[in-house]
């Protein structure tokens, strides 16, 4: 959980919690989250624009990405080019991609004037998860967000209200800290409602800590840390592992129990997700393809029940461990598109000398 400063707890209280844009240039009071109003359940999804139709923005993003995804080291390069023009053609979600690398000092190419940027056109579109990230970056502080107008309290709230699933977690947390835990559960449940998976992981580690001995409330504590599993949550896959040794040792036996391979799949699950390490693709190797596959953290598994189901059944379903099943149609493509980064970053650097 991440912590607050006093300031950004405890300040003067908003008003309504009706979704509305907003101009950005104008200050925004401190948010007081001891009287501030609930943020209404919304879907973030409808906040979002539509895309730019020009296809090469899209499949420039869609390469970014999934080096990012991957963390392939050997085309950071290439991911910041194919980013940066894919955001410079107008496409929204690269630009929101770009501002959060261009501020990931891991990469060691800090650029917070752009972000500052990409984050003030995305916020004047609506966009979320832009204010989401201008509520991170200043409270983190620096020259160019340290000029904002509007205090980082403001911004997260902001976020929260139009259904941004960090946002929500974030406030559900501050809520939490400051005794409003039926305002901090209704922000988490409208999370989970919308299939986020940072919402349902929170909800599981909640029930874990106060199941005690109460084997029905152990059960909503796995699957909810399932569910997080299925909207593409990190830790969703290795959290089961993780609850069922506290699970061991209350009850003396797996909550998977007589099912001893369950635990063991989903750890192969979740390190077939890892961008650390390598599995095979059957079908890959069945065209006699390279079938070597990078894993890759960006994932959603709405057919997760497909290869380990839930409740855990005294069986698994046969499995050829073909990762793709667990995807969407549309992620189940981009898995098996190989994206030729060297030829499209050649495309960009002809077209900007053109």
């Amino acid at each position: 959980m991440r912590t607050y400063t006093l300031c950004l707890l405890l300040a003067v209280s908003t008003g309504s919690a009706t979704v509305h844009a907003i101009d950005i240039n104008k200050s925004l009071p401190r948010v007081n989250f001891l009287t501030v109003s609930e943020p209404d359940c919304v879907d973030p999804e409808s906040h979002l624009p539509a895309l730019i139709s020009d296809p090469r923005a899209d499949i420039y993003y869609r390469a970014a990405k999934k080096i990012a995804g991957q963390q392939d080291g050997n085309y950071f390069t290439h991911m910041f080019t194919l980013g940066k023009k894919a955001a410079d053609l107008g496409h929204w979600r690269a630009k929101l991609f770009m501002a959060e690398l261009y501020m990931t000092t891991s990469y060691n190419r800090l650029n917070p004037k752009q972000a500052r940027i990409y984050l003030d056109e995305l916020m004047e579109q609506d966009i979320p998860g832009a204010f989401y990230l201008m509520s991170q970056y200043r409270q983190r502080g620096g020259d160019d967000f340290d000029n904002a107008p509007s205090p980082a309290s403001a911004y997260l709230y902001e976020s929260a209200r139009r259904g941004d699933p960090r946002g929500m977690v974030d406030v559900a947390n501050i809520f939490r800290n400051v005794k409003r835990y039926q305002s901090a559960e209704k922000l988490i449940q409208c999370g989970i409602k919308y299939g986020h998976g940072i919402a349902a992981q929170d909800r599981s580690m909640s029930i874990s800590i106060n199941s005690g001995m109460n084997k029905e409330s152990w059960k909503e504590a796995f699957r909810y840390n399932y569910l997080s599993a299925v909207a593409g949550d990190s830790d969703g896959l290795h959290g089961f592992s993780s609850l069922d040794r506290h699970y061991q040792i209350l009850f003396g036996e797996s909550f998977a129990a007589p099912n001893k391979e369950y635990a063991k799949r989903s750890d192969k699950l979740w390190i077939m997700t890892r961008p650390g390490f390598h599995h095979d693709d059957p079908d890959r190797k069945r065209r006699g393809l390279p079938f070597r596959v990078k894993g890759n953290t960006s994932y959603k598994l709405p057919n997760l029940d497909k290869v380990l189901p839930f409740p855990p059944p005294a069986k698994l379903p046969a499995w050829n461990g073909d990762f793709s099943v667990l995807l969407s149609a549309e992620d189940a493509k981009e898995y098996r598109t190989d994206y030729h980064y060297d030829r499209l970053v050649k495309e960009i650097l002809i077209d900007g000398l053109l």
